[in-house]
């Protein structure tokens, strides 16, 4: 299981096939202080980067055209400890339920990402991993 860095930043990877995008939540990542961040355009390539442990994956829904669920369920097979946090432009619940079920650890919106959701989200996720490392730290 991955445990966050030393200095509490996780390492985020960015799966998102739009350019633009891609760039918007990058800075909004940074402009929260995040500076472990690294981009992808493709899934191969973010799957086959696995060996720098990332501690999020955040995967656009519609990266390569439409596959986000496929690419979530191929991130859950390589490393089911990998938090995923599905981004999307579609407020359809359909794609937000299926992302959940598949493994992703929450859902957000693309237009929630400016209203701070993201930001709640990644805080959520250092927070059960401090608690994770406290019971290891109990329990060895």
């Amino acid at each position: 299981m991955m445990y966050l860095s030393l200095n509490n930043q996780p390492k985020i990877f960015l799966l998102n096939d739009n350019l633009f995008s891609l760039a918007l939540e990058q800075q909004q990542l940074e402009n929260y202080g995040y500076t472990d961040i690294t981009s992808f355009t493709s899934s191969s390539d973010c799957i086959s980067s696995f060996a720098s442990e990332p501690d999020v994956i955040l995967l656009h829904n519609s990266i390569e055209s439409g596959q986000g669920q496929e690419i979530l369920k191929r991130i859950k097979r390589s490393n089911p400890h990998i938090y995923v946090v599905i981004t999307s432009s579609s407020n359809d619940k359909d794609i937000a339920d299926g992302s959940l079920r598949h493994g992703a650890f929450d859902f957000v919106l693309g237009e929630d990402i400016q209203k701070d959701k993201l930001k709640m989200v990644l805080l959520r996720i250092m927070q059960i991993q401090s608690m994770l490392n406290n019971n290891k730290a109990v329990y060895s």
